[in-house]
């Protein structure tokens, strides 16, 4: 079986971004969930979007049209909420 590293991580990562929207227009924007809650969904998503982008850094010289640094071209857009900052070690 034959693996494209490069399209897995562009389409994880499209993944995240389009989770990170929902998130943001349903869970962080809304007035109807507590803050704590707004707070630990922040820094789990950020977590996630973090490693993701390390991901995207990887690459391998010795694979042809595969494996390049990706890091310039796509990335994960954390979340922000107002009181996530400072509890980013949470997890």
């Amino acid at each position: 079986m034959k693996a494209n590293f490069d399209n897995m991580r562009i389409f994880t990562t499209g993944s995240m971004n389009a989770l990170g929207e929902v998130l943001k227009d349903y869970v962080i924007d809304s007035d109807d969930i507590d803050d704590d809650v707004k707070r630990k969904i922040t820094n789990a998503f950020n977590y996630a979007g973090q490693r993701v982008n390390v991901l995207n850094c990887l690459y391998d010289d010795n694979v042809k049209d595969d494996v390049n640094d990706l890091s310039d071209v796509i990335e994960v857009e954390l979340l922000k909420h107002e009181k996530s900052e400072e509890d980013d070690d949470e997890l």
